[in-house]
């Protein structure tokens, strides 16, 4: 599991999940409250196996801070590794470099302080999640 920068750190998170097992997917929404430790406008954490569809950040003052069309939508660096792949998510701004992070970059950057992201996302559910 690759080490995430340490400008935002996750303080509590509430999360539902709505699971459709005739199908074999599930919808979810997480709300992550968030210590800015360094001002940045990327998001990384960790997530296998979802999509995220919507991508938000809330400053503690309840100022929204979208993926809106200022942020592009897919922007590869030299530590992306050769020849690899990236998954682009259905919600703008949102990508993932490696199979089990999730970059979100957002439209200005959070400044120091508290805030909270939310994420709607969705994903299919599998035999290794289930322990079957």
């Amino acid at each position: 599991m690759q080490l995430l920068p340490a400008d935002v750190v996750p303080r509590h998170y509430d999360l539902t999940i709505t699971p459709d097992l005739k199908e074999f997917v599930f919808a979810g929404t997480v709300r992550i409250d968030l210590d800015v430790v360094n001002s940045t406008d990327t998001i990384e954490l960790h997530g296998l196996d979802v999509t995220i569809k919507k991508a938000e950040a809330k400053l503690a003052d309840g100022t929204a801070v979208g993926t809106g069309a200022a942020a592009p939508l897919i922007s590869l660096t030299s530590t992306a590794a050769a020849g690899a792949t990236v998954k682009v998510h259905k919600c703008e701004g949102v990508v993932s470099k490696t199979e089990d992070t999730i970059s979100i970059k957002l439209a200005s950057a959070l400044p120091v302080g508290k805030a909270s992201l939310i994420l709607d996302y969705d994903g299919e559910v599998r035999c290794w999640t289930l322990r079957l």
